[in-house]
């Protein structure tokens, strides 16, 4: 590796948040590791080339009977368009990682009520098998909810539609459908498992629950968790392992997960958390010898919020000297976003940041709808470039430092790998369109006959979901609204014109999306045709 730009004495040197004096941190077992990038070797076509093992012991993981880290690099196939999967995994593998981790979104698969779609851009299956055919094996992470900044955490929108429903705890309905999605999608999972030759070695359940619930103090969470881990279980069989994220502490560990050995504990952080608290809190959580080291969610940049002045972009150079600190502690670590994409279409999320901002100087400064106090409603941008160590369009990322993120994490990687990484593949070809003219044009309100769906009215606003749209655009109109300077002139001429109407307000409280506000001299969809303002 290119040692200039490591920047540091050597990448055994053990610096960076956590490797302080006063822990136990030296005397973790690393035994004898066969190399860094040992990888799945399949047969063309097929998911594996035989039945694998992969397990935890002596706080190690264990591909078929020898010790392995895992150097994870997270993507998410459908921020990728899908002519573009070989080559954003072409890539991971030359920036050193031997597995890959991806979500797969409920809402994404079921955007309507019982229909499953695992068609074209949502074959997953097609996606597993690119991942094999490049050697990854894969870690799951099937939620149900699965944050990610994608819209509504991957949990389709008709759940809010339902009455009594509550969501991400034991709620009959909640459950009901849960485990509907996940006999559908897990079962074509089931093929690409490691004990059937297939890349899948390891399987999440629910994402960051100690944020949301607490299964140390509610019934029905634990309950909830429990039902997951059986579910799953009984649908992919008994040795694949499950694990729980959760923040890298062991308040959150102990709320979202459960200490033991029914399912696998660990903790996700940035640059600059303390690690050593991560990993202490994984040794409390699960048994003695099944506790390998692992940072789930390594943040290699932030997302990027609308509202923010600039897209998000972090140090190169910390990150990288982090993980320098924690690999020969024998972590492994999953890096979150190797490569971000795009968030197509009305799919992009949002979050609810609570200040000071905490985010490692990449938090928003959007204005955007309050929740509790001092908490701000954020939402994200198209992209989800996320100042990743591969761009959004695939080249290389450049740190707020001035430094080559992807050639950082490469040659860190590097260091500690027994073989040569692949190569980089030759960049994709790329176009110049020039000025593009826009010669037509149709008004939104001119056109709502064409463009609109069912009509409904109600004595208060509904939401979207309660009248049956899961994104897109909905117009609310009100009759007799008036401006608080017109409503003066209404008032003063009441006496002599009965006809005016009264003077109506509309208050709008934690709106949590984009909406313009029309008014229009006319009341009426079919007669908004001039807005005064």
């Amino acid at each position: 590796p290119d040692s200039s730009r490591l920047g540091w004495a050597g990448a055994g040197a053990a610096e960076g948040p956590g490797a302080t004096a006063g822990t136990s941190v030296g005397s973790l077992p690393l035994g004898t590791e066969r190399g860094l990038f040992e990888k799945f070797v399949v047969d063309e076509g097929r998911q594996g080339g035989g039945a694998r093992s992969f397990s935890i012991a002596d706080d190690k993981f264990v591909l078929d009977g020898s010790p392995v880290r895992l150097i994870v690099g997270e993507l998410h196939y459908f921020r990728i368009p899908r002519a573009y999967w070989r080559d954003r995994l072409q890539r991971l593998a030359s920036n050193g990682y031997n597995a890959i981790q991806t979500y797969v979104p409920w809402n994404y698969h079921e955007e309507q009520k019982g229909v499953f779609d695992f068609s074209g851009e949502k074959d997953v299956t097609a996606f597993l098998q690119e991942a094999a055919r490049q050697g990854f094996m894969v870690l799951l992470r099937p939620g149900p909810y699965i944050c990610a900044e994608w819209d509504m955490g991957g949990l389709p929108w008709w759940l809010l539609a339902e009455p009594g429903l509550e969501i991400r705890t034991f709620s009959p309905p909640y459950i009901a459908r849960v485990t509907l999605w996940w006999e559908v999608m897990l079962s074509k999972m089931r093929p690409f498992l490691a004990d059937q030759g297939g890349p899948v070695v390891m399987v999440q359940i629910e994402n960051e629950f100690g944020s949301y619930g607490d299964v140390s103090k509610s019934a029905k969470d634990l309950k909830y968790m429990q039902h997951l881990i059986s579910l799953a279980r009984r649908l992919l069989g008994p040795s694949i392992v499950l694990y729980t994220t959760d923040f890298g502490n062991l308040d959150a560990m102990t709320r979202g997960s459960l200490k033991g050995d029914a399912v696998y504990t660990c903790g996700d952080f940035g640059p600059d958390n303390n690690f050593t608290a991560s990993m202490l809190a994984q040794r409390v959580m699960n048994p003695p010898g099944k506790s390998p080291p692992f940072c789930s969610e390594y943040y290699s940049g932030w997302y990027t919020a609308w509202g923010q002045e600039t897209t998000t972009n972090t140090s190169s150079m910390r990150s990288v000297k982090t993980l320098a600190a924690m690999l020969p502690l024998g972590f492994s670590v999953s890096v979150y976003m190797a490569h971000g994409g795009t968030n197509f279409g009305f799919w992009g999320g949002a979050n609810i940041q609570e200040p000071p901002d905490l985010t490692n100087g990449a938090g928003s400064s959007g204005k955007a709808g309050e929740g509790k106090a001092g908490e701000l409603f954020i939402s994200l941008i198209t992209s989800y470039d996320y100042s990743a160590p591969i761009s959004e369009n695939g080249e290389h990322g450049v740190g707020s430092d001035g430094l080559d993120k992807y050639l950082l994490h490469r040659d860190l990687f590097q260091s500690f790998a027994s073989t040569p990484l692949p190569p980089e593949p030759a960049p994709l070809p790329s176009a110049a369109f020039g000025e593009i003219s826009l010669r037509l044009r149709a008004r939104l309100l001119d056109n709502l006959d064409v463009l609109g769906g069912d009509v409904r009215r109600a004595a208060s606003p509904l939401p979207f979901e309660q009248i049956g749209a899961g994104s897109g655009f909905v117009l609310y109109s009100l009759r007799g609204v008036v401006s608080p300077s017109s409503a003066r002139g209404i008032q003063a001429s009441k006496s002599s014109d009965r006809s005016s109407p009264e003077p109506r307000e509309i208050h709008i409280s934690k709106l949590a999306d984009r909406a313009h506000i029309l008014v229009t001299p006319e009341a009426g969809p079919s007669k908004h045709n001039s807005p005064e303002a």
